[in-house]
């Protein structure tokens, strides 16, 4: 699973033997994108336990500015795992 939004930043979520997730992905408020920072939100549903999230900004991979809950068992014996991403509000609002 691909996910692109903002200016080129892409999730991408593979496995080669698993259902694939339900991504959501909620970008930064309004509100938000007035200050200096703003934070892009990956809440990863009907997941496995061990998934990993990774975030990529322009093709590459991020490693700062990353928080990832651990996985949260649901009724229906899937897992869900949240991952946020902050980011300058300057690289949001990129052309």
């Amino acid at each position: 699973i691909t996910v692109v939004f903002g200016q080129g930043t892409k999730l991408i979520v593979t496995s080669s033997s698993l259902p694939p997730p339900v991504l959501t992905v909620f970008p930064p408020s309004s509100a938000e994108l007035q200050s200096d920072t703003a934070s892009v939100v990956c809440l990863s549903s009907q997941s496995v336990p061990f998934a990993d999230v990774s975030w990529l900004a322009a093709g590459s991979p991020v490693s700062s500015g990353i928080s990832t809950s651990t996985a949260v068992q649901r009724p229906d014996q899937t897992y869900q795992i949240s991952s946020s991403l902050t980011i300058q509000t300057s690289d949001w609002n990129m052309d």
